[in-house]
């Protein structure tokens, strides 16, 4: 259903009704409501307070279901281990920026003012015969005089995902999930971005007809494709390998040659605060625009997530030396049988030794000794990493209107603007970028949100 079949109802908080139907391929719409309505195609209507909690009850075939809105920290503390064990048993690694110890220190520093104003979280829940069998993490925020809905975790989080389990029911609930959390915040759009092509979310979406957007690829290694790293490195041409030599044993001659995988802990923390500055200071003197790395709160978070361990996802902070120098650094997060490398960065002054593929090497060797089977690159997919890597992953975002105020905001500025902005800041000359650097920040916050990690 394309933007135009989309019907909507009069007034300033009008939603759309026909793409919100449990049919389609979704299972039978619920036979009973318990509290709250289902109309016409097993739409979500009414939903109602039930003990002080929005919620949604209903029968779906022979379970009872029961959706409900989480739109406080109190209530999501008390979730943390139903969390923590939907996450263990069917979590993904893809799914790592999912899991309740990032979602919460997220909300410690984010929160309040997570993509330039106030927000308030907005997580789903769904049960069926009282067990958890969806967590879709959620935030609202007003901006424009549009209430928008957006995941938890921007900035920090790279990809974006509901977290369910392999009940054949999740979908249907996700979907339902999805129109009672529009309804209950009489939000104007959702605005879901990072979402994978194999996700969770993703073929939800679609049936909803959201509106695929800014579509980018994921480049990852499949380590599990070899036993080992040497294995692995023959896929690369003769001259590759050459070159990887001969610089490695160059970069050597200058200081013997060191490689560390700190984890969580006191040296882990205070390692991480330091790649995220020196990856600011390295995207300052390319006059990259880069707002979300700006922002004290990106140093802080990981400062945070690395000094302590967490039960899903362990991050992970590498360092390649050069006698005494730290010529490429990385945090990582290992998550299930995966690892995700999120920022990376390397002494400019060392780059004509290549000490970022190097370390990339390194990690990839670690990560064969840890019994992993996956090396997330994540987007973009530069030139360097499309250069290791043996495959890519599809993402995108993707926008539903929920109004029709909505719907012009994602066809003028989600649809045109903010592509424009990108453009602008991805393609410009260096000395334009430089010139733009101090104009792009706000308004690409406005159109578009915190921005990427540059890879």
């Amino acid at each position: 259903m394309t933007l135009a079949q989309t019907h909507y109802r009069t007034g300033r908080d009008a939603a759309p009704v026909a793409p919100t139907s449990f049919g389609e391929g979704f299972g039978p719409a619920p036979a009973e409501v318990v509290s709250g309505a289902v109309g016409d195609q097993g739409t979500v209507r009414g939903p109602k307070d039930v003990d002080g909690r929005k919620v949604l009850q209903f029968r779906h075939g022979d379970h009872r279901a029961r959706l409900e809105l989480i739109d406080d920290e109190q209530r999501l503390m008390t979730l943390g281990r139903e969390w923590d064990e939907l996450f263990d048993a069917h979590g993904k690694t893809h799914q790592c920026f999912q899991n309740f110890a990032w979602n919460r220190l997220w909300c410690a520093y984010y929160l309040d003012q997570c993509i330039g104003d106030p927000c308030k979280l907005a997580i789903i829940t769904a049960r069926l015969d009282d067990e958890l069998v969806l967590i879709c993490p959620l935030v609202e925020y007003r901006r424009g005089g549009l209430l928008h809905l957006r995941w938890m975790g921007a900035p920090v989080s790279q990809y974006g995902d509901a977290l369910m389990s392999d009940h054949p029911a999740a979908p249907d609930l996700l979907r339902a999930g999805l129109d009672f959390v529009g309804r209950i915040t009489e939000a104007d759009l959702l605005d879901l971005r990072k979402v994978r092509s194999d996700s969770a979310a993703a073929r939800v979406l679609t049936k909803l007809g959201a509106r695929a957007l800014n579509e980018a690829s994921a480049p990852y290694m499949s380590l599990a494709s070899a036993a080992d790293f040497d294995a692995y490195a023959q896929r690369y041409s003769a001259r590759s390998r050459k070159q990887r030599r001969r610089r490695r044993r160059r970069l050597g001659e200058l200081g013997a040659l060191r490689f560390e995988c700190l984890e969580p802990g006191t040296e882990a923390s205070a390692r991480a605060a330091d790649t995220v500055a020196q990856k600011q200071a390295s995207l300052r003197r390319t006059g990259a625009v880069a707002t979300a790395l700006e922002d004290a709160r990106f140093e802080q978070f990981f400062r945070d997530f690395a000094k302590e361990p967490s039960r899903s996802a362990t991050c992970l902070v590498s360092l390649l030396y050069c006698g005494n120098d730290v010529v490429a650094r990385e945090i990582g997060l290992q998550c299930k049988d995966g690892y995700l490398a999120h920022v990376a960065v390397y002494d400019d002054a060392y780059a004509r030794f290549g000490p970022g593929v190097l370390q990339i090497d390194d990690v990839m060797e670690q990560c064969y000794a840890r019994g992993l089977a996956t090396y997330d690159l994540l987007a973009p997919a530069d030139e360097y990493k499309l250069a290791l890597a043996d495959g890519t992953v599809e993402t995108c975002d993707y926008v539903r209107p929920l109004t029709w105020r909505g719907a012009m905001y994602a066809h003028s500025v989600l649809g045109f603007v903010r592509p424009l902005v990108r453009a602008l800041k991805d393609r410009a000359p260096e000395p334009v970028r430089r010139v733009l650097g101090g104009l792009l920040p706000r308004l690409k916050e406005i159109v578009s949100g915190p921005a990427s990690v540059p890879g």
